[in-house]
């Protein structure tokens, strides 16, 4: 009988044989993997030639589109927040800049620091503080849109 947490390993493990490096990450492994699904649905569709076509209609189309187009504005507000923040600290190195760029309260303490800075650094800052802006109001009135179903982008 092991006497051993180690003496248990090796007993349970002897009975398998030993993975020969770059054996192990051929296997078929669990959970998500997209080249893994990508394969299957190639398969299915090569065995079965009939398969209805997958696409979304109607009202979950549009949703579909919102909720990318969203994404699209949010990733845009981070690249603008980057930006904003390696002006800020060509500015000022000292200054500790606001964590949560996406609170008006931080981006109010960056207009107003600002303000003591001018230059063409300074100005573009300025501008990328307007660009979050605006970004936040498009991103908050989609989150109304879709929230709320209503799917009316721009005038009709």
């Amino acid at each position: 009988m092991p006497r051993t947490r180690s003496d248990r390993r090796r007993r349970t493990n002897s009975s398998r044989p030993a993975e020969v490096d770059g054996e192990r990450p051929r296997r078929r492994t669990y959970g998500k993997s997209d080249p893994i699904d990508a394969l299957a649905v190639a398969r299915a569709v090569l065995r079965e030639p009939d398969l209805p076509e997958a696409r979304l209609d109607g009202t979950a189309r549009e949703l579909r589109l919102l909720a990318d187009y969203h994404e699209e504005l949010v990733a845009e507000r981070t690249r603008i927040i980057a930006r904003l923040r390696w002006h800020l600290d060509e500015l000022d190195p000292g200054w500790k800049v606001p964590t949560k760029m996406d609170r008006t309260s931080s981006v109010d303490k960056v207009r107003a620091h600002l303000l003591n800075s001018s230059g063409v650094v300074a100005e573009l800052a300025a501008r990328l503080v307007e660009h979050r802006r605006r970004l936040a109001v498009e991103i908050d009135e989609l989150n109304g849109d879709i929230c709320t179903g209503s799917f009316v982008v721009g005038d009709s």
